[in-house]
C-alpha cells in the first residue's frame, strides 16, 4: 500500500501521507518492515516539498502532539512504566524533516 502512495507523493502529497499513516499503522501492528518506515519517510519528505506551505509548518507540530499523546495516555491508562514503550513505538516512525531552504 505505501508503494501506491509512492505514486500520488508529488500530485496529492497530503492524501499520500494520510494513506500512508494508515499502512504504517497497519505494518506496526504486524510484523513490520523497514521498506515501509523507509517509504513513509519520503512521503512525509514529499507533503514537505511539494505541498503547501501550510504543511509544511503543521506537519512536524502534528507529529509532535501524536508522539505525546500516544506515551502520555497509555501511561495514565495503564499506570506501569512499560506503556512508555508505545510512545517509543509511535515516536519511531519519522517525523516531517525541516522545509528545504
Amino acid at each position: 500500500m505505501t508503494a501506491g502512495c509512492e505514486l500520488l507523493r508529488r500530485s496529492a502529497p497530503r492524501t499520500a501521507v494520510l494513506a500512508g499513516t494508515v499502512a504504517l499503522t497497519v505494518d506496526t501492528m504486524t510484523q513490520g518492515s523497514v521498506v515501509t518506515l523507509l517509504m513513509y519517510t519520503d512521503l512525509m519528505y514529499a507533503a514537505v516539498l511539494y505541498g503547501p506551505p501550510a504543511t509544511a509548518r503543521r506537519l512536524p507540530w502534528i507529529t509532535g502532539l501524536v508522539t505525546v499523546a500516544a506515551t502520555v495516555v497509555p501511561v495514565a491508562v495503564w499506570r506501569v512504566p512499560e506503556a512508555l514503550l508505545i510512545g517509543v513505538v509511535v515516536g519511531r516512525s519519522p517525523s516531517a524533516p525541516p522545509p528545504p531552504v
